[in-house]
């Protein structure tokens, strides 16, 4: 569809992105020709989730490593002031962890809970 000039970033009825539901899905190479195309790394769902969040959540390193290369925030709280980081740890996504570290994640940051990752 993006060769036949489809929007990349158009929303659905929850505000959410194709390469929301990409990431979310785990599809590497759709996450790939998205954030080519300049999809937006910046979208969240109602709960403040964002797409580095749902890498780390599907513990998918390769596509945590894309979103960060292609400067989605590794720094962005969800409604519960989680981090991605938070997230993967939680989660024991190591690679994301890996991820999120070498690019500078802050490993001190608490959330609402005040838990560091």
């Amino acid at each position: 569809l993006l060769d036949f000039g489809a929007w990349v970033n158009c929303v659905d009825s929850l505000g959410l992105t194709p390469l929301w539901y990409a990431v979310a899905g785990s599809h590497l190479e759709s996450v790939q020709k998205l954030l080519a195309a300049k999809a937006d790394t910046e979208i969240f769902d109602d709960n403040g989730k964002g797409l580095l969040h749902q890498a780390c959540l599907n513990d998918t390193g390769s596509i945590a490593g894309l979103l960060i290369d292609y400067g989605a925030n590794i720094e962005a709280t969800n409604s519960a002031g989680n981090t991605p980081l938070h997230v993967a740890c939680s989660r024991n996504s190591r690679e994301c962890a890996r991820w999120l570290l070498m690019r500078g994640a802050d490993r001190t940051k608490v959330n609402k809970s005040s838990q560091t990752p």
